[in-house]
């Protein structure tokens, strides 16, 4: 009878520390926080440092930043990209400031108000790497905060 009671009693407890010692927040990707820091144009290109911070609680890896300005023309398939930042990461809590330089071909044909920003990369769940990404205006990812 006592051996019952034992075996059910440590099989609970088995239960309890396996399902419930998980109280880490699912990852939610509008816990990465974007800032428009400055912007600088010339006739040549545009300058843009943008802050990034990561309040998910997970480590982000194998990060990459694209920020791209489209054309004022219709034609939305011809746009002027950015060099990539990437190869980055970001631990929990943790902030960075990138500087993004476009080279502009026509300043006069580029809209300068409203860059798409890509972030892409992998954040860490104990031991497993899993894909996740941003893709949005810029002004829209600073404003949802």
């Amino acid at each position: 009878m006592y051996s019952r009671v034992r075996k059910f009693i440590c099989l609970t407890i088995i239960l309890l520390l396996v399902t419930g010692c998980s109280n880490t927040e699912p990852f939610d990707d509008r816990n990465i926080i974007f800032k428009d820091v400055e912007t600088k144009t010339s006739d040549f290109e545009i300058s843009k440092r943008i802050e990034i911070t990561n309040q998910t609680g997970y480590d982000l890896v194998n990060l990459k930043l694209k920020l791209s300005y489209t054309t004022k023309n219709d034609d939305a398939s011809e746009s002027e990209e950015s060099n990539i930042f990437d190869g980055f990461s970001l631990k929990a809590g943790e902030s960075k400031t990138i500087t993004i330089i476009v080279v502009l071909n026509d300043k006069n044909n580029i809209n300068l108000e409203n860059p798409t920003l890509e972030f892409s990369g992998e954040y860490t769940d104990f031991y497993k790497r899993i894909p996740f990404g941003v893709v949005g205006h810029l002004s829209v990812l600073v404003e949802q905060q």
